[in-house]
């Protein structure tokens, strides 16, 4: 398979993260030692990075909601733990710099262009552009915003079975906890953890679908504490990988 593009970073990638409406990648990492969250923002079709090192005022407590009409929509915490979000960033990828903010407002979700969030119990519905109130206390149905095929499989379920066959039969490793699987075209592609010593390896193999040989087997991330998921992601026919937590992978498929 054919490497488009590679990058290493010198945090820890902490989430990868599809636009709603572009092709264009999201990467958050985020450094333990200093406390910082830091955002890049990849083009798929320049290969190329629209921004580097953005930093906020709030260095570490906040994460992103979506990135959507070329704006990145973050959220803070509402305490000291990864917990309840709230409040409302705007950040303009064009103009590179915030648009607007609200600190009361949790976002909920998309209706059509317009944002749905919640003040109070009570629900607005905000232009996305400016933050600004379009309405109040109004019943809204939030669009699905999931634009992903692949299956989140757990070790409960029917289907694991017969992936996890496949992966022992190709590889003489005992798949555990759950697998991501998509079948695109004419390839399958999964990702799974194998269990040793209490830790967990994350592998990631591609193979043809038409005669099951396999066209790539790597180790995303080895000796980790537990599972995770969103280990890969696809747009068009690009393949994206993020290898030992630093380095981001665009294979061609």
């Amino acid at each position: 398979m054919e490497t488009k593009f590679e990058h290493n970073f010198n945090g820890l990638v902490w989430r990868i993260l599809l636009a709603n409406d572009a092709p264009i990648l999201l990467i958050e990492t985020r450094n333990t030692e200093t406390r910082t969250a830091i955002f890049y923002v990849f083009n798929l079709q320049t290969q190329s990075f629209i921004i580097s090192d953005l930093e906020l005022s709030e260095k570490w407590w906040l994460g992103v909601e979506c990135v959507k009409n070329n704006c990145i929509y973050f959220h803070f915490y509402d305490g000291i733990q990864y917990s309840n979000h709230k409040g409302i960033l705007c950040y303009d990828l064009l103009l590179k710099k915030q648009s607007w903010k609200n600190e009361k407002m949790i976002f909920i979700g998309w209706n059509k262009n317009s944002i749905i969030a919640s003040d109070n119990g009570i629900l607005y519905q905000l232009d996305a552009l400016n933050g600004e109130i379009i309405a109040k206390d109004v019943l809204y149905n939030v669009d699905n915003q999931s634009k992903s095929d692949i299956l989140y499989i757990d070790e409960e379920m029917e289907q694991f079975a017969k992936i996890a066959a496949f992966i022992a039969k190709k590889t003489k490793r005992i798949a555990v906890k759950h697998v991501e699987y998509l079948e695109y075209k004419s390839s399958v592609l999964i990702s799974y953890y194998i269990c040793e010593d209490n830790k967990f390896d994350n592998y990631f193999m591609l193979a043809d679908a038409n005669n099951g040989n396999i066209l790539l087997d790597i180790i995303l991330d080895s000796q980790s504490q537990g599972v995770g998921s969103e280990s890969f992601a696809i747009y068009n026919d690009y393949l994206i990988l993020c290898k030992n937590k630093k380095n981001l992978s665009i294979y061609a498929l």
